[in-house]
């Protein structure tokens, strides 16, 4: 018995060894078709679209040619530094928070970039040129987007989530019904309704600007979904801790702020970064209104019919960007995730000079 079992280990040992030589055989072989095609045989710069047909790779020229088109959008041309600036900003407030992972630093360096871009977006805070909301495109507009929609939408979702904790009737079914009817539609139809409909029932605000109405439909919408990863987290928070709280005397803002929160925020930290990266690819659901955002701009180089043959390489452009887009996000969420669990570590080091000045700031409130 015992050698018909090393008979098949060997056997299932074997067959493992093959399917593996196989499959990096096979994944190096499309590496190198990769890399054939999008390095070694492709164009780069090029005057003709007749010398990419020529070539066997891929042609990047549609982009080197038409990267105004790809990275702007309709913006005007001769303004085009204010949304480079604006790029290299909304770019910048990655930074902080890298160097010094913390929720306030984020908050911070995150609402100023939005101040600045939008104000070289718009042009009257600097006292430059005024471009209309519609004009706005590009890559420059995808990062202002999507920093607005997680910067709001969080807060926004914490409440409600909340709120549906609450004690009150009225507030948690007023947060029941807002969270129930927003998750229950399309994002699509959402936007819609803020950019077409809205409007016709909004007496004085005709010249509502859709780009401002779909920003408020893509916040709301991601603000019903965090608020359930919030709720979820807050019941992962055992009902002595809430028990104990009250016990000290603490009032509602100072037990949330130093017991529930922080519980609540560790265990749904991977869900509020998954969330921060569907937001990103929420920002693409633009396109379908007109609004020039980067996928939208990007379709603008393939006008010319002599690049539209060149589709491929333009979506792999799109692809990566969005790709380098999101793994940024997450990167930062894990850099905070990791940061929010520090403390966790020394729970138990609480001194009991440390508790009698929780219990004497709770009895003094």
């Amino acid at each position: 018995m015992s050698a018909i079992q090393d008979v098949y280990r060997i056997r299932t040992q074997r067959s493992s060894a093959v399917r593996r030589w196989v499959g990096l055989g096979i994944l190096a072989l499309i590496i190198a078709c990769l890399l054939r095609w999008g390095l070694l045989k492709s164009v780069f710069i090029t005057a003709s679209p007749d010398d990419c047909r020529a070539a066997s790779g891929a042609c990047w020229a549609v982009i080197t040619s038409q990267w105004k088109l790809v990275l702007f959008g309709t913006y005007p041309f001769a303004e085009i530094w204010r949304p480079s600036v604006a790029t290299a900003v909304l770019l910048g407030a990655f930074v902080i928070p890298l160097i010094r992972p913390s929720l306030p630093a984020l908050a911070c360096s995150w609402a100023i970039a939005l101040v600045i871009a939008t104000g070289l977006f718009d042009g009257r805070l600097f006292g430059l040129t005024y471009v209309e909301p519609h004009d706005w495109g590009g890559l420059p507009l995808t990062l202002l987007l999507s920093e607005a929609a997680i910067l709001f939408s969080f807060p926004i979702g914490l409440a409600v989530a909340l709120a549906r904790c609450s004690g009150r009737v009225m507030l948690r079914s007023l947060a029941l019904v807002l969270v129930e009817s927003i998750r229950g539609v399309p994002l699509v139809s959402l936007l819609f309704f803020a950019t077409l409909v809205l409007p016709l029932f909004l007496s004085g605000f005709s010249s509502f600007d859709k780009l401002y109405g779909a920003a408020t439909a893509i916040v709301l919408f991601n603000a019903a979904y965090i608020s359930e990863v919030f709720r979820g987290g807050l019941l992962t928070v055992p009902r002595g801790q809430f028990d104990a709280a009250k016990s000290l005397g603490l009032r509602w803002t100072d037990m949330n702020r130093l017991i529930v929160l922080p519980q609540a925020f560790r265990a749904c930290a991977p869900s509020l970064v998954n969330q921060a990266v569907g937001i990103v690819k929420d920002t693409s659901f633009l396109a379908v209104l007109g609004i020039f955002d980067f996928m939208n701009s990007a379709k603008l180089a393939l006008i010319d019919v002599r690049w539209r043959g060149n589709f491929i390489e333009v979506y792999v452009v799109v692809g990566l960007t969005y790709f380098l887009m999101c793994t940024a996000v997450s990167i930062l969420g894990q850099r905070l995730s990791s940061r929010l669990e520090r403390p966790a570590k020394v729970d138990d080091a609480i001194t009991p000079v440390a508790l009698a000045s929780i219990v004497t700031a709770g009895s003094q409130s």
